[in-house]
């Protein structure tokens, strides 16, 4: 059990302590403290949205702003519950654990793979003490650091700009894309950044959602 989770997560533990290390170091220079960042890494796990917050608290964005932005960029873990239901069904109460643990990686994992209860708790475990090792790894190195590592703060832009493009070239509905691309632009020169956030999604939501009702998008 513990032998096949250490080897089939070998791989994400080496994405995660490095993207942790990256937000723990960001964290350091946005003023975060040891703890901050270790609640952090603990209970909100979550990598795009940790390095989102970062930029949000930067903005002074509000907080229902920021549950909004945490809803819709986690909603796909909805479906990800739904198709892992397997193993939740017969967890006691360790699968309120396991529902929360639930990454992208994590859920590659288990979606692909048919293991026992203990192996596919034990696999998000370690997971999730990659990812909190990272960011703790990542405070420690900027903390006792000399070197000026504020300049890493465009990877937080860079790692949307990517997982954008992505979408973009992954999405076959390319009129969604322009209308959130015309939104963005329009919320950059016409809104004030503490509200961009939310009154663009909220812009963007009812769009498709009036392009649905008149099958103007599908």
């Amino acid at each position: 059990m513990i032998k096949v989770a250490f080897i089939d997560t070998f791989a994400i533990a080496i994405a995660y302590i490095v993207m942790g290390v990256a937000f723990g170091i960001l964290a350091f220079f946005q003023n975060f403290n040891f703890f901050e960042i270790l609640c952090c890494a603990i209970f909100v796990f979550s990598g795009s949205l940790q390095f989102l917050l970062l930029t949000l608290l930067a903005e002074n964005t509000s907080l229902f702003g920021i549950l909004i932005a945490a809803s819709l960029l986690n909603l796909r873990h909805i479906f990800y519950i739904m198709s892992c239901m397997r193993y939740f069904r017969t967890m006691k109460f360790i699968k309120y654990y396991a529902v929360f643990a639930l990454t992208d990686e994590s859920f590659a994992l288990l979606s692909a793979n048919n293991y026992d209860n203990k192996t596919a708790i034990f696999i998000l475990f370690l997971n999730h003490f990659y990812w909190v090792l990272g960011c703790v790894l990542g405070f420690c190195i900027a903390s006792f650091s000399s070197v000026d590592y504020s300049s890493l703060s465009f990877s937080q832009y860079a790692l949307f700009i990517i997982l954008a493009y992505e979408l973009c070239l992954k999405s076959k509905n390319k009129f969604a894309i322009s209308i959130a691309f015309v939104i963005g632009i329009i919320g950059l020169f016409f809104v004030p950044k503490e509200f961009m956030l939310l009154i663009c999604m909220t812009c963007g939501i009812c769009i498709l959602l009036i392009g649905k009702k008149l099958c103007l998008i599908r």
